[in-house]
């Protein structure tokens, strides 16, 4: 997984959060790493809230954990809060 998005082109999952704070996220961190193993031939990448400040208006960001579903920079699917891994993965699958 991508530590914020300075190699993003556009497509793959994005997952906001802030893992210094955020019990939701902490939780959902090792879930989406393990996905993203899971995943090859997809970009995973996290923008931690209170590193890249800037990053969060600018993608709509209203809470964390957020995890949003691009495809040629336009924005597929969103889930905001903590889902279950089966909800992850049958977006990736049906996006991706």
């Amino acid at each position: 997984m991508h530590n914020g998005l300075d190699n993003f082109d556009g497509t793959g999952v994005v997952y906001f959060g802030a893992l210094d704070w955020c019990y939701p996220c902490k939780t959902l961190h090792p879930m989406m790493e393990e996905i993203s193993s899971s995943f090859e031939d997809v970009d995973f990448f996290y923008v931690d809230a209170d590193e890249y400040t800037e990053l969060i208006p600018e993608h709509d960001v209203m809470s964390v954990p957020t995890v949003k579903f691009y495809v040629n920079n336009e924005t597929q699917d969103v889930l905001v809060g903590l889902k279950s891994r089966s909800d992850y993965v049958s977006r990736i699958e049906k996006l991706f």
